[in-house]
């Protein structure tokens, strides 16, 4: 099959072509936080001069995240190869939309009135989201994508919205999804679902094959959905397929929950602070089961099949809410010292990401990163001559 081409890149190699080792990207949930992942992506588009889409089998995100796992999946046009967005277009996207998404006030009324409704309406959210992913349907997206939610309607359970199906788990009384409502549900309704943050938007509905069903935050269990992008390329590719797994935070948390006065921990206090703050504990909590997941089923060598991209951000620009232009180019700017103190893990994983997928990995210069970059082939060529050493069994 001859390369297609895009407007990245120049020469694509074909989408579909067989290769040992699958990648997996998977975004972290995060709000406005989300802008640190999608840089920690341009950054490596720059490094490779390659898409996301050519380097990445399947694509994994939980509300903002999921925003970026289907916005670098873009197609310009229906059924096309060619991609609408750059990693960069989908940073500025983030940029643009969040003073709007999150409409900052001085008003304490707001606060208050989150006590009784949800803090933020979806209006704004569903008009950026149009504007970016027009009438995509989830099955045009060019790679495989899962996007997590909760379904609270009938009994609760986790859902996986994805390019192939919908994955309804551990609920057997609710009626299976046709094939076709799956395939054709709206990537702006897919985003909601798995956007809808308990206390800062609504729940949203979604009906299927004339049933209604309701969703919350995909946040609420898988915020890190790097086990769910695991289980899913299982399914997709088997299990015997070595994987190699890229997770991308959206900032580490900087302070444990707060202890209240010896005198005051009323109702009051609690419905105060907890609620937010128990959202951003049951993310992180979500987030370091996934890891530990993961660092059990990666036998091969862990610390080369998965990277954790994830800076540690201050107090100041840890809201998920906080869409300021001064917390924003905080946290820009937070993550462009990440990344320069990461350059040589940042380049090792676009080395990998390359040579697993056949092209050639980038120029080195210093006799350390010859011999790293040796290291990577040799790694490469040990899956090659001896699968057995890499399965991954889940």
């Amino acid at each position: 099959m001859e390369p297609t081409y895009n407007h990245i890149t120049g020469p694509n190699y074909p989408l579909n072509h067989e290769n040992k080792v699958r990648v997996i990207a998977s975004f972290n949930g995060g709000g406005v936080r989300g802008a640190i992942a999608a840089r920690i992506c341009q950054e490596i588009e720059e490094i490779t001069k390659r898409s996301m889409v050519e380097l990445v089998d399947c694509f994994a995100g939980t509300s903002v995240g999921g925003m970026l796992a289907i916005g670098l999946n873009v197609p310009k046009e229906k059924g096309s190869l060619l991609l609408k967005y750059t990693a960069r277009e989908n940073v500025e996207f983030l940029k643009k939309n969040a003073a709007t998404i999150f409409p900052q006030s001085m008003n304490p009324l707001p606060k208050i009135a989150a006590l009784f409704t949800s803090k933020y309406s979806t209006t704004n959210l569903d008009k950026a989201l149009k504007e970016h992913f027009g009438d995509m349907v989830i099955s045009d997206s060019i790679k495989d994508v899962v996007i997590p939610s909760s379904e609270i309607s009938r009994g609760g359970s986790p859902w996986w919205f994805s390019k192939q199906k919908i994955i309804n788990l551990e609920n057997e009384n609710a009626p299976p999804i046709s094939e076709e409502a799956a395939k054709n549900v709206h990537v702006t309704d897919v985003l909601k679902a798995s956007g809808s943050a308990p206390y800062y938007f609504p729940y949203y509905s979604i009906p299927f094959d004339g049933q209604e069903y309701h969703f919350v935050d995909g946040g609420c269990y898988a915020n890190n959905p790097s086990a769910i992008g695991i289980s899913y390329a299982h399914l997709l590719y088997g299990s015997q397929k070595p994987l190699l797994v890229g997770y991308f935070g959206t900032g580490a948390p900087p302070r444990p929950l707060s202890v209240p006065n010896l005198y005051f921990q009323g109702g009051l206090y609690w419905i105060w602070n907890y609620i937010a703050t128990s959202m951003n504990l049951n993310a992180d909590e979500a987030s370091l089961i996934s890891k530990i997941q993961i660092q059990s089923e990666l036998l091969r060598k862990p610390n080369e099949d998965y990277f954790e991209f994830q800076p540690r951000i201050s107090v100041l620009e840890y809201e998920l809410d906080d869409s300021s232009e001064a917390n924003m180019n905080r946290l820009i700017s937070a993550t462009e010292l990440y990344i320069k103190d990461n350059q040589f893990k940042i380049r090792n994983f676009c080395n990998q990401l390359l040579i697993a997928k056949g092209f050639d990995p980038i120029p080195v210069h210093t006799e350390e990163d010859i011999r790293h970059q040796q290291g990577i082939i040799d790694d490469f060529e040990v899956i090659e001559k001896e699968p057995n050493l890499c399965q991954i069994f889940f």
